[in-house]
C-alpha cells in the first residue's frame, strides 16, 4: 500500500517514462530484457579492453611477420649441410672465437665456443676442432667433404 512504504523506498522503485527506459533515481537506465534494468554505472566498460585486445593481436601479428621475415633471410644466408667450409671462413670462426677471449675475460672456454657456434651458425664441436688445432699449430684447418660421416659406418 502506499501508505505503508517507508520514506526512502519511494525512490528505490523504478518508474518507467514510456519510452523504453527507466528511470532509477533521477538516472536513465536502459533496459536489459523486459521489467528488468541495469545501473549505468553496472554496465561493463568493454570499449577499452576490446580496443586494448585489438592492438594486442595486431603488436603480435605484427612481431610474428617480424621473425618470419628474420627466419627467411637466416635461412637464405646459412651454411649448407654437406658443404665443406673454406679457409676464409674457418679464418673468420676463430677470429671470431679470439675476439669474444678478449671481450669476456671472465668467461670459460666452453661458453666462448658455444656462443662462436651461435654467432656463426655452426655446432661447437667444429668451432672446437678449429680453435684447439689453432692454438697448438697456430694455422688454419680446412676438412674436405669427402670425409664427411665416416664415423657412421664404423658403428
Amino acid at each position: 500500500m502506499p501508505g505503508d512504504e517507508e520514506p526512502g523506498e519511494k525512490k528505490r522503485r523504478a518508474k518507467s517514462n514510456g519510452k523504453g527506459r527507466v528511470k532509477v533515481r533521477g538516472r536513465k537506465v536502459k533496459k536489459v530484457e523486459q521489467g528488468d534494468s541495469v545501473p549505468p554505472n553496472k554496465i561493463p566498460k568493454l570499449t577499452k579492453a576490446s580496443e586494448h585486445g585489438k592492438q594486442m593481436a595486431l603488436a603480435r601479428k605484427r612481431s610474428q611477420r617480424r621473425r618470419d621475415k628474420l627466419k627467411a633471410q637466416i635461412d637464405l644466408l646459412a651454411h649448407a649441410q654437406g658443404k665443406a667450409f673454406t679457409e676464409a671462413e674457418n679464418r673468420q670462426a676463430v677470429l671470431t672465437y679470439l675476439i669474444l677471449c678478449q671481450e669476456h675475460p671472465e668467461a670459460g672456454k666452453v661458453w666462448l665456443i658455444e656462443r662462436t657456434g651461435a654467432v656463426l651458425g655452426r655446432g661447437p664441436r667444429v668451432i672446437y676442432d678449429l680453435v684447439t688445432h689453432w692454438q697448438k699449430t697456430r694455422e688454419i684447418i680446412v676438412h674436405d667433404p669427402a670425409n664427411r660421416g665416416r664415423l657412421a659406418l664404423v658403428f
